[in-house]
Formats: C-alpha cells, sequence, structure tokens
C-alpha cells in the first residue's frame, strides 16, 4: 500500500503570482519525482536532476578571490574587439603569483561592441565590469559563435585505462563503478571520457534533424566527438568512485 509522503495545495487568487505559482509548481513536481515511492515488487528508476552547484570556483568551495586590476580599457564607439582582446592577451602574458592569479582587465561603464569572440586562453585572468547594468558586452554579426570563449589545454599524460562497467550512468550521476580500482587512491585526480559513437546518438533519436538531409549531416557529425570530464576521486566504496567535478551529461 502507498502513502503519500507529502500534500502541497496552492492557491492563487491573483494574477500577479502566477510567476511563483509556476515557480513552486515546477518544485513540487522534482520533489515528487525524487521521492516516489517503490512500487511492490518493481524498482523504481530515479532521474536525479543535474546538479551544477559546484561549476563555480573551485567547485564553489571558496569565495571568489578580489583579483587586483591591471589594465582598464574605456568604452568607445566602434569595434572594441581588439582593444579587448590586447588587454586579455597582455594580463595573460603576467607571471601568476603564488595564488594562481595574474590580474584583472577592467571595463568602464558602457556598452561594448565587439566583431569577434573574446578569448581567454590563460588561468588567473579575469575580465572584470563595473557593474551588472553598468558594463555590457555586445557581439555583432550573424555567426552562432560565443561572445566569450574560456580555453584551455589537456595537460593530463600517462596513466592507464581503466573501463567503466556500469550499464548506465545517468545524467546527474556523481558516481561510477570500475573494473579495477584498486590502484587508485583518495585524491587522485581522473579523466572520465566518453565517446559519441553513432549507436549511442542514434540510441537517443539524435540521428534525424528532420528538413533538408544536409542539416541532419551536419548536425549528425557535430555529435561525433570525444566528450571529456577532468574529476576528482573523493571516496572509493569497493570499486566505485565519488568523484567531484563530474557530472555526466
Amino acid at each position: 500500500m502507498q502513502h503519500a509522503l507529502f500534500t502541497i495545495k496552492i492557491e492563487f487568487m491573483r494574477k500577479k503570482h502566477s510567476n511563483i505559482c509556476h515557480s513552486l509548481l515546477a518544485l513540487a513536481a522534482l520533489l515528487l519525482l525524487a521521492t516516489q515511492p517503490l512500487r511492490a515488487g518493481k524498482q523504481k528508476e530515479v532521474y536525479i536532476p543535474i546538479d551544477y552547484s559546484t561549476c563555480g570556483y573551485h567547485a564553489s568551495e571558496q569565495a571568489i578571490p578580489d583579483v587586483r586590476n591591471v589594465v582598464y580599457v574605456e568604452c568607445r564607439k566602434g569595434d572594441s574587439y581588439a582593444r579587448l582582446q590586447r588587454a586579455i592577451n597582455y594580463v595573460s602574458s603576467l607571471k601568476p603569483d603564488k595564488q594562481g592569479h595574474r590580474g584583472a582587465v577592467l571595463l568602464g561603464n558602457g556598452t561594448y561592441y565587439i566583431s569577434q569572440p573574446l578569448r581567454i586562453t590563460a588561468s588567473g585572468v579575469v575580465l572584470r565590469g563595473a557593474g551588472c547594468s553598468k558594463t555590457l558586452i555586445t557581439k555583432t554579426g550573424v555567426d552562432r559563435g560565443a561572445l566569450l570563449y574560456i580555453e584551455g589545454r589537456v595537460n593530463m599524460t600517462g596513466g592507464d585505462t581503466i573501463a567503466v562497467v556500469d550499464d548506465k550512468v545517468p545524467a546527474g550521476a556523481t558516481t561510477v563503478s570500475l573494473a579495477d580500482a584498486s590502484r587508485l587512491k583518495v585524491g587522485d585526480r581522473l579523466r572520465v571520457v566518453r565517446p559519441s559513437t553513432k549507436e549511442w546518438i542514434a540510441s537517443l533519436k539524435c540521428d534525424d534533424y528532420g528538413g533538408h538531409s544536409a542539416v541532419t549531416s551536419i548536425m549528425f557529425e557535430s555529435l561525433l566527438s570525444m566528450s571529456s570530464i577532468s574529476s576528482l576521486i573523493l571516496a572509493i566504496s569497493s570499486s566505485a568512485l565519488s568523484l567531484l567535478n563530474f557530472r555526466m551529461r
């Protein structure tokens, strides 16, 4: 016999509360999904929403540092791409301090228009504005590229390849089971790799976008990539690893 774990009753008499109502209903739906009781003799699979709470600075466990300003770029009319990228490149060339910080590029009040995306390719570089409503960066043009790319290099070398033995690692998972974890210890850093094979893409029904065949071909080829996630081992239980910064997606 099943019993309701809780009851939610929401009554809104005024239209101005509709947004709050929608948010609460969405929260209630997630809670009901996560606490759905198991049917007798049949285990119900529960999908946990992806948790991005560790995506901040040092897994959101440390406060954002107050990095010193090194370069100031004032707002001017016209294309500001070259000036902003030149300032970013200069700060990127500086030697980092003991905390790994190189410095900040400070922007003033106004809207900075750029014709190309900005790129930060070194760690310890901060792009700082005068305030959320005071400094804007607007990318012009019609391409679908991002406004800002933060790019790095994979510098992990060596090590063994260990197979994941789970039949399925669902979205939102923070643990994986390995064929052999005897050589690993807490604090080791792993690179979790997921190949995007044709069979996997087809199983997700993402091999047909409809419309012109050329569109499907382009989108399909864009999915054929290797997804890798750098993770830190937090705990080991038998061959199951609990990982930091690991969110299968």
